[in-house]
């Protein structure tokens, strides 16, 4: 929260590392730290934002915090266990848009979905890192709007 424009320049980044070489890495470095970006001189991969969408980010997090966002975190494990009684099933037809580079969730655990989701389809950008919707935002409203139905759609 000292440093939200530091904090962006590392974390808004795009070809940082594929797939494929992350799962090369040995177990022990096949971890995500975002306090070891800070410790680097400067940011691996290209920036993903322009400076006026940087100063947005900054400029937004320097009056709200960071306490929010993560909060969401802090408090998951209140969150499960104050759910534990609902059906963990969803039922309506669902839209996951992930991306192969992506390397903050597990293919697996991305496939392990559909034992959760009735109707599930899974769409996959590549190439394409964590941050989807500022590296192929083109990509992503096409999706979205091809499975909401909408007549743009067929016109893109």
């Amino acid at each position: 929260a000292a440093d939200p424009e530091r904090l962006f320049q590392r974390l808004m980044r795009k070809n940082q590392v594929t797939r494929e070489q992350f799962e090369a890495l040995p177990p022990e470095m096949k971890t995500i730290s975002l306090l070891r970006s800070f410790e680097r001189e400067e940011p691996t991969g290209d920036p993903l934002l322009s400076d006026e969408e940087l100063a947005v980010f900054v400029e937004s997090f320097k009056e709200s915090g960071f306490a929010g966002g993560i909060n969401w975190y802090r408090n998951m494990t209140h969150n499960w266990a104050s759910t534990e009684d609902l059906e963990q099933r969803v039922r309506v037809p669902t839209l996951f848009i992930g991306a192969r580079d992506d390397v903050v969730i597990l293919l697996d655990d991305i496939e392990a979905m559909r034992a959760h989701v009735d109707e599930l389809r899974i769409e996959m950008l590549a190439p394409c890192g964590h941050w989807s919707q500022q590296e192929r935002p083109d990509d992503v409203n096409r999706l979205l709007l091809e499975f909401f139905g909408s007549p743009d759609a067929a016109g893109q």
